[in-house]
């Protein structure tokens, strides 16, 4: 209560406009940090987003939400020790080494190909403010 008035929390989950400061700490996460396109980095930020939705779609608790960034990681930390270029297309085809191990039923039925499908297409949604503005 803030002078006798209720407080209602408002939660903010959508914000008009680049996310300038999204993008600045994907391009410290070590397996990004090379990659030379500002446009590459949406799609990467959007792609793990959209694996992110998956998981809590398929209802998967914080364990598996930690586990799944700690593999990408790994598996982002080996193409910075090879000195491989790194994007959208390495993201995918790492998370698809993720899943195919991955009981079906664990997958709610779904193939690699039609989560890393979904997951492509989500990543390459375009808004007018992803046009970076400098």
């Amino acid at each position: 209560m803030i002078d006798n008035l209720p407080v209602v929390p408002v939660l903010v989950s959508y914000l008009p406009g680049p996310c300038v400061s999204a993008v600045e700490r994907l391009s410290k996460w070590p397996p990004a940090q090379n990659t030379p396109s500002i446009d590459e980095h949406y799609k990467i930020g959007r792609a793990l987003r959209g694996i992110a939705l998956k998981l809590d779609a398929w209802r998967e608790d914080a364990q598996t939400f930690v586990q799944t960034g700690q593999m990408l990681l790994d598996h982002g930390a080996l193409h910075l020790r090879l000195s491989q270029p790194y994007d959208l297309n390495v993201l995918l085809e790492d998370y698809g080494k993720i899943l195919a191990p991955i009981p079906d039923r664990a997958r709610r039925g779904q193939a690699v190909s039609e989560i890393l499908d979904e997951i492509h297409a989500y990543s390459k949604k375009r808004r007018q403010w992803d046009q970076p503005d400098f």
